[in-house]
């Protein structure tokens, strides 16, 4: 179970630059992904995880119970759970942490390192409650989700470019691979937002 890590995440942009960010922060660690409980279990069963990254929202049972049905096979294992939304406190109990999506890539590497050395996480601050706005016609959920993904993966961007900066062939390969994808998942939420009516009178510019 050493240096093995497993995400659980059906927002599997999300799943995948969490991945590379972590294998690019952490020496010689094992990172792999699955988009569903079923997956999961395959994925636990195969490569015996130290640490598992489970998202509370999946499209086949709650992350919670996944995780509470994980750590019964394997007491020593160390489970974090993220969500785009926060759950009740009693939850989180018996949990090793919590990050609210979008986080920090630095976030989930410091929980990670800290879970594969058994040291307790620091307290992570929580959000405050977000202010309602007036219109709301889109799936909030779901943007907060894809955000996150499209955050970790300007991270995992960055990472890769600070990395290859003296090879450029690499550093193009990486803009090939990146580019479409953090686009996609742009257009994505901006199809998502809502289209609500304004007050406000745009000055002219001889005004």
């Amino acid at each position: 179970m050493d240096n093995t890590v497993l995400i659980v995440d059906d927002n599997t942009t999300l799943a995948y630059f969490s991945a590379r960010n972590l294998r690019s922060d952490i020496e010689n660690l094992e990172v792999f992904t699955a988009s569903s409980c079923a997956e999961a279990r395959e994925a636990a069963n195969r490569h015996h995880p130290s640490v598992v990254i489970v998202d509370l929202g999946l499209e086949d049972g709650n992350g919670l119970d996944l995780m509470r049905e994980m750590k019964k096979d394997s007491p020593g294992l160390a489970t974090v759970l993220i969500s785009g939304e926060e759950p009740p406190t009693s939850s989180l109990n018996g949990l090793f942490g919590f990050l609210v999506k979008p986080y920090e890539a630095e976030d989930l590497v410091d929980l990670v390192r800290r879970a594969l050395r058994s040291e307790r996480p620091e307290p992570i601050a929580r959000p405050g409650q977000e202010q309602e706005i007036e219109c709301r016609g889109y799936d909030f959920h779901h943007a907060q989700n894809r955000l996150a993904g499209l955050l970790a993966g300007l991270r995992a961007f960055g990472a890769d470019l600070r990395a290859q900066a003296d090879d450029p062939s690499a550093v193009r390969e990486a803009v090939d691979e990146y580019i479409d994808r953090l686009c996609g998942v742009v257009v994505e939420v901006s199809e998502m937002l809502p289209r609500c009516p304004t007050n406000k009178v745009r000055k002219s510019r001889t005004e």
